[in-house]
């Protein structure tokens, strides 16, 4: 019986580190709604910066604007770990409070000196609607026809993955709450260097010296993964309203199923 245990364990192990080597690795996480709400649970990013009017709330970071001119924003600079992404997932918790702001972003990865950036940006090319942002619009292709209109002071999750299918290629899909928006490729691959890399929160990006975009809402959490989540992942990240990071799988694993069932039930209590 111990043999038998032992081996079940083992393989279970094997297994699941076998299934991680192929998931997307966590690069940035703030969860506004924490004890450390300012500071990256990955440690690759600095402290989140607040900028003007912007807030923290007991619901989680209030950022604010005027039109397409952001009032109140966040932003966190890049620090250490991986620079270099081919690939990528976005992902916000985001309550939007009104429309009278415009084409901001609940989550941007930006880097300054080639300004580069994707993000989560609203009610830019389509009003009321979320869609793919990205420097000169180029990898938003068909997001302007995705079903993505947000009622105001409802929670949702948005999450939207990058990858390079080609040499020029970048296939995007995009999710709300879990479920399927769409997905298209387009001719556009750039490679992202974060060196210089900055996270926007309320504003879609800087352009020279000047900040673009805002928006009217209160953001609850983002995450940045380094390689595109699969859909069942990003319905399970929504469903326990955050990501298991890949060094918790291990002791996980030993657990067994039973008690990953009994983690992930307590998390959507949290």
């Amino acid at each position: 019986m111990t043999n038998f245990f032992a081996a079940a364990t083992l393989a279970a192990t094997v297994g699941l580190c076998a299934a991680g080597a192929a998931q997307a690795t966590p690069v940035a996480i703030y969860d506004f709604e924490s004890g450390t709400p300012l500071v990256d649970q990955t440690g690759n990013f600095g402290t989140m910066q607040l900028h003007g009017t912007a807030t923290l709330e007991a619901t989680g970071l209030r950022v604010r604007g005027s039109g397409t001119t952001p009032t109140g924003y966040a932003s966190a600079d890049y620090v250490v770990g991986s620079a270099i992404f081919e690939s990528m997932t976005l992902i916000s918790w985001v309550t939007l409070l009104d429309y009278s702001a415009r084409a901001g972003s609940a989550l941007t990865l930006d880097t300054v000196a080639y300004d580069r950036f994707n993000g989560i940006v609203f009610g830019e090319s389509v009003l009321q609607e979320w869609t793919v942002g990205s420097n000169n619009f180029r990898r938003q292709g068909d997001s302007v026809n995705w079903d993505a209109t947000q009622p105001l002071n409802q929670k949702v999750q948005m999450a939207y993955t990058f990858e390079r299918t080609d040499v020029n290629k970048t296939r995007v899909t995009g999710y709300r709450d879990g479920a399927l928006l769409g997905t298209y490729e387009v001719n556009s691959f750039e490679q992202f260097d974060v060196t210089d890399g900055v996270i926007w929160l309320g504003a879609r990006h800087q352009s020279g010296a000047s900040m673009v975009g805002g928006l009217n809402a209160i953001i609850h959490r983002v995450e940045i993964h380094d390689n595109p989540l699969s859909s069942t992942e990003v319905e399970e990240n929504f469903e326990t309203g955050a990501a298991v990071p890949a060094p918790a799988a291990l002791p996980l694993a030993v657990m067994g199923m039973g008690a990953l069932v009994a983690v992930a039930r307590r998390r959507r209590k949290a």
